[in-house]
């Protein structure tokens, strides 16, 4: 099954305002905690086929996340690529629209974000090679 989520993006412009940010989630959910920091790199590819991009990466994957790859690769109508290098670990990430809009910015969409036992030059190679 795939799992949902609920992103607000808002560009802070400052540390100062990070900070202000922080303090007034803070203030209205004492709660609320800083759950981690990272840096990451990130990749982008264009064009390409979904199933040609499945068949290049499912054995890299377990089989819940070759399901959920088969199934995004089944369903998506418009597709966006990226490979992530997150705080030491390699990430495939692919988002695909399921409606009337874009991968890119869409409301009805599917992500999948799997990490991969490669190093990122390796998975983009691998991506380039599935075309």
């Amino acid at each position: 099954m795939h799992s949902y989520e609920v992103e607000i993006k808002s560009l802070l412009g400052s540390k100062e305002r990070t900070e202000q940010v922080r303090d007034a989630m803070q203030k209205a959910d004492p709660t609320c905690i800083l759950t981690s920091r990272n840096k990451q790199l990130n990749h982008y590819f264009a064009d390409g086929r979904l199933d040609a991009l499945e068949k290049i990466v499912s054995q890299r994957l377990s089989e819940g996340a070759r399901m959920r790859f088969h199934d995004i690769a089944q369903k998506a109508k418009e597709f966006s690529v990226r490979t992530r290098e997150k705080d030491g670990k390699v990430l495939l990430v692919v988002k695909a629209s399921v409606g009337d809009d874009t991968s890119a910015n869409g409301i009805s969409r599917i992500e999948f974000e799997e990490e991969i036992p490669l190093t990122l030059d390796a998975l983009d190679k691998m991506i380039l090679e599935s075309g």
